[in-house]
């Protein structure tokens, strides 16, 4: 009977009920076992029949709590191991919290700290204590406070938002951040995750940018008027040296030596010369400085009209322009839209090669958000060396022997394509030709 009752024993210490069953089985089996023992044999040897019976039965008894005993301990070891893992996570989540460049804070829903990182501390000059439970609207001011509420009542109704606001220390020091909000759950409640930038010295190069491109800005206008001013004024007087130079010649052509004749010629060619410089100048001075406004225009128009005013070279060359396929219609100052593919073919048409007619094709195909367009020829081409200077003001490759014109073209068509916000180059190969390729946004179509 004892065996019975270290059998209920173990089986109310199990952890399954099944088990119980089994153990009362076998307890009711010992006893019927015992019964028929003591009965069937005689007392010595019944006795020792009984107590053996009995070990064997309380070993099996013994089982089920040795084994509840083993997984008791793997449970506790499982948790241990569970309780580190969890140790090391919080110590990775503190750490990375600590080490953000900025501030971070954790918001419930209705505005107030729940986690904050030292950095938040050392901006606000709140303690952590201190900061738990306040009001993240506490720390800000004015319209600064109105912008922050914004941006946490959108976070939690969109889930995401950035606002920038000056966040007011505990001794009143204003300085700004950029907050990012991102709204999260934590046991099925809403809270805001939130980080913040120091943007004060964003802020500052920002003003300074603004200050230099203001100055830039302004200097550019102030030479730009002063070009257009120095180049209208010198006209002036360089017509007046013109003028008094072909009275000589006409007067006393007769009187003077030939030495004397030829000063007069060197004289009247100089102050042509300078009369294309400066009417070059002039242009290079008006682009973008024009008052017709950008209005769509149909790139084809200009190629043709571009064309038409170079009728008189393009017959007298021999010349061949073709420009297939469709063109845009881009957003752009028709006059400078001529004028750069005006220069361009008439270019190509000036640096021919001898031994055969030009042959000009004007292209244009989209590439990614851009509009690429292409003047190719077949002239003598250009050294790759050269190919930065050519768009210089007044850079010349050759001599004015070879070719005339003052090495202002390419930089006016520099001008136009940038104050279109676009951007320009050549490749050539020399003795083939050469190919000048600009590209616009689309954004200007």
């Amino acid at each position: 009977m004892q065996s019975l009752d270290r059998l209920r024993g173990a089986a109310a210490a199990l952890p399954f009920r099944p088990l119980f069953w089994i153990l009362l089985y076998i307890a009711a089996a010992e006893l019927s076992i015992m019964l028929f023992l003591h009965w069937a044999l005689p007392d010595g040897t019944s006795h020792t029949v009984l107590t053996l019976l009995d070990s064997v039965l309380l070993f099996f008894a013994c089982l089920p709590i040795v084994w509840r005993f083993f997984a008791v301990k793997r449970e506790v070891e499982a948790y241990r191991q569970n309780e580190v893992l969890m140790q090391r996570e919080h110590d990775f989540e503190q750490a990375l919290i600590e080490t953000m460049p900025g501030i971070f804070y954790l918001l419930d829903d209705d505005r107030r700290f729940v986690v904050c990182n030292r950095n938040m501390e050392t901006v606000t000059g709140y303690s952590a204590r201190e900061l738990t439970g306040k009001s993240a609207l506490d720390l800000f001011l004015g319209h600064e406070r109105d912008l922050f509420e914004g941006g946490i009542g959108m976070a939690f109704s969109e889930g995401r938002s950035e606002v920038e606001a000056q966040l007011t220390s505990r001794n009143g020091q204003e300085q700004p951040f950029l907050f990012t909000c991102v709204r999260t759950r934590l046991n099925g409640i809403p809270y805001l995750t939130g980080v913040g930038i120091d943007i004060a010295e964003r802020q500052r190069n920002a003003r300074l940018l603004e200050e230099k491109t203001q100055a830039i800005e302004s200097s550019n206008a102030e030479l730009e008027q002063f070009a257009y001013v120095a180049s209208h004024d010198l006209r002036e007087p360089l017509r007046m040296i013109s003028s008094y130079v072909g009275l000589l010649e006409k007067r006393y052509a007769a009187k003077l030596e030939a030495e004397a004749l030829e000063f007069i010629a060197f004289a009247k060619d100089g102050a042509q010369r300078m009369d294309h410089l400066i009417l070059d100048l002039l242009e290079f001075s008006r682009v973008g400085r024009t008052t017709h406004p950008k209005s769509p225009f149909d790139v084809r128009e200009a190629i043709n009209v571009a064309v038409a005013n170079l009728a008189l070279a393009i017959k007298e060359n021999q010349a061949e322009v073709e420009a297939p396929g469709d063109m845009p219609v881009v957003l752009a100052n028709p006059h400078e839209l001529i004028r750069l593919f005006q220069n361009l073919i008439g270019n190509a048409i000036k640096y021919r090669h001898a031994d055969r007619p030009p042959h000009i094709r004007v292209e244009c195909k989209m590439v990614k958000s851009e509009w690429v367009f292409s003047v190719a020829d077949n002239g003598i081409g250009i050294d790759s060396h050269y190919f930065d200077r050519i768009f210089l003001v007044f850079q010349r490759l050759h001599s004015r022997k070879d070719f005339e014109g003052t090495g202002i073209g390419l930089a006016v068509c520099k001008k136009i394509v940038e104050h279109h916000g676009g951007r320009m180059w050549v490749t050539s190969v020399p003795g083939i030709g050469s190919t000048f390729s600009f590209a616009l946004p689309m954004s200007s179509s």
